[in-house]
């Protein structure tokens, strides 16, 4: 069956195939594209950082906050869309700053075309994507001190043209996603609780008892965020259009346009409110419009102190939680591999295949393993997305142990794991 899913993220999936067929089909090249996505993260925000700042002390404290959140890091060793979204994005912004130093309308175009890679990479990267379209289309009235500036067609010209290019693309998919309401993962409580709290819950590795924590640093950021949108307002009605505050407003409004976008969405259609790796690129865009912000400052001797703590601050939150073993969001896949192991040494009759039924969760990693590890040894497994109905077709079954009620009585545990949420029973 053919699944209609947002977790299908096109150009992630795309490049999979490639570097897959093209290669070998393992875990490696599985992930391939997206570090190859790190790699040009890295370089892209090196780029950025060298091109804003002349200092070496706030090129390489501004490269390290964009690059030490232990989150966005899981992101490139995933075979998901997330973290080449967060690549294409920042690549983006490198050239808009640019094209606005040169006015090159070149730049314009590859700033827009990697913005639209970044929206087919992960459909939530559409907030940036026209939050970007407004900052071009704007971006004469910020710069010009004149009475009336002109937004020629040089401008409206390779706006309207890329967005044309990537509704063509990305209409046809989005419409059988809505048809099929798959847009249904995010919050409905609101901005600051859905999207700001589980980034910074998501960011610091927060366990329940630092709950009060996780809203200290929330709340610290928003207040940061509104004074900064206060600051660079009253540069700009004092008429200082110097190029460190271009850089400054430019990347405050590209944050600013995307969270007005979040929640008009939800306020507009019911769109969900962003959670946790939806929201991921807001990271970026916070830390970048706050570095500027900081350099603004920099002959403050008070400035490169702060930022030194912050950097200070964040590297060890991100040596102490980098973790190669699983990921925050799916901690559950840890033993997919020792569970297919286990199945495979119990099964005394190699020619037969093995029929097993997991929860929905484990079905495409499992199957993804399966067929690089054991082909032919086990049946594909199928995904169903509701609890068992006390059939005995399957040899094995893996799920949560509150199905296990629904399970006929001949199946008998073989083993738990995850603290006994998932368990593995066996037909006797």
């Amino acid at each position: 069956m053919h699944l209609v899913t947002a977790n299908v993220h096109i150009l992630n999936s795309i490049l999979r195939k490639f570097f897959v067929e093209t290669f070998i089909d393992n875990t490696f090249f599985l992930r391939f594209d997206n570090l190859i996505a790190q790699l040009a993260f890295l370089i892209f925000s090196w780029l950025l950082c060298k091109d804003a700042f002349r200092n070496i002390f706030w090129r390489v404290s501004i490269f390290m906050l964009l690059n030490l959140n232990p989150f966005a890091f899981e992101f490139w060793g995933l075979s998901r869309g997330y973290g080449l979204a967060t690549a294409f994005m920042l690549m983006s912004m490198y050239y808009i700053y640019r094209y606005i130093q040169i006015q090159h309308t070149r730049l314009q175009y590859l700033s827009l075309a990697c913005a639209g890679l970044a929206v087919y990479s992960n459909f939530t990267l559409l907030n940036f994507y026209f939050s970007l379209c407004l900052v071009i289309l704007i971006e004469p009235y910020l710069r010009s001190t004149a009475p009336k500036p002109k937004l020629s067609l040089q401008k409206i010209k390779p706006v309207l043209i890329c967005t044309l290019v990537l509704l063509a693309l990305i209409t046809w998919p989005l419409y059988k996603l809505v048809k099929q309401n798959q847009f249904f993962y995010g919050g409905d409580t609101g901005f600051f609780q859905d999207t700001v709290i589980s980034l910074v819950k998501m960011s610091i590795y927060a366990a329940p008892p630092n709950q009060a924590l996780v809203k200290i640093i929330a709340y610290v950021i928003v207040g940061s965020f509104i004074t900064i949108g206060i600051f660079w307002a009253y540069t700009f009605f004092k008429k200082e259009r110097k190029p460190v505050n271009m850089h400054g407003i430019i990347s405050y409004l590209l944050l600013a346009f995307c969270c007005i976008a979040i929640v008009l969405q939800h306020w507009l259609t019911g769109t969900k409110y962003l959670l946790d790796r939806t929201g991921i690129f807001l990271i970026t865009l916070y830390i970048w419009q706050l570095g500027c912000f900081l350099h603004y400052f920099g002959s403050s001797k008070y400035t490169p102190v702060i930022t030194g703590a912050i950097v200070f601050c964040s590297g060890l939150n991100f040596f102490k939680n980098l973790n190669f073993d699983q990921t925050q969001l799916w901690w559950f896949n840890k033993y997919d591999r020792l569970i297919v192991n286990r199945i495979i040494s119990e099964s005394n009759d190699g020619r037969k295949k093995i029929n097993l039924r997991t929860d929905w969760l484990f079905s495409l990693p499992m199957n993804q393993d399966i067929s690089i590890r054991y082909p032919g040894r086990i049946e594909k497994i199928e995904w169903i997305d509701h609890p068992p109905n006390r059939d005995t077709f399957y040899d094995y079954y893996y799920i949560s142990s509150s199905d296990m009620k629904y399970v006929s009585p001949r199946y008998k545990i073989d083993t738990c794991l995850l603290n006994g949420l998932y368990c593995l029973l066996k037909k006797e």
